[in-house]
């Protein structure tokens, strides 16, 4: 689990930075873009893990990609595909789904608005609570596979 604290770590501040930058590049085309994908991925029931974990993965990364970084991308997609297993296995997503989608509507508000400060924080809260639900679900279940 310390390699999974790390990683959400270096997140927090590459998802922070790279939304600052998307914040203040985008472009109506952006905005359009990000919507459509924040409305499929409130069209998804809750049940419906598998698809939403792809659609939230295509709203982020639509975000980062404004950011016109490639590298700070790469590295940040990077870091998101090694966690990907411990989500799945860990079940963080279903944890507490209301608390997703508010974060993303107010992530969207900020990208929209062009609020880079507001979105660079928003990101780095959104990828922390993502951690810290995950290393509760892993903590859980290795106690329950340990009791």
């Amino acid at each position: 689990m310390t390699e999974v604290a790390e990683i959400f770590d270096i997140r927090e501040r590459l998802e922070e930075h790279a939304a600052e930058l998307a914040a203040l590049r985008r472009t109506r085309k952006d905005v359009s873009e990000v919507a459509a994908l924040l409305t499929r991925m409130e069209a998804l029931d809750e049940s419906e893990l598998g698809l939403f974990a792809a659609a939230n993965h295509a709203f982020h990364t639509r975000i980062f990609q404004v950011a016109d970084r490639p590298r700070l991308l790469r590295m940040m997609l990077s870091l998101r595909e090694t966690v990907e297993r411990y989500i799945r296995l860990g079940g963080a997503l279903s944890a507490d789904m209301p608390t997703v989608r508010d974060e993303h509507r107010a992530i969207f508000a900020a990208f929209e608005a062009g609020d880079s400060v507001t979105l660079g924080r928003l990101s780095r809260a959104h990828v922390a609570g993502t951690g810290h639900r995950l290393l509760a679900a892993l903590a859980a279940r290795e106690q329950s596979h340990a009791g």
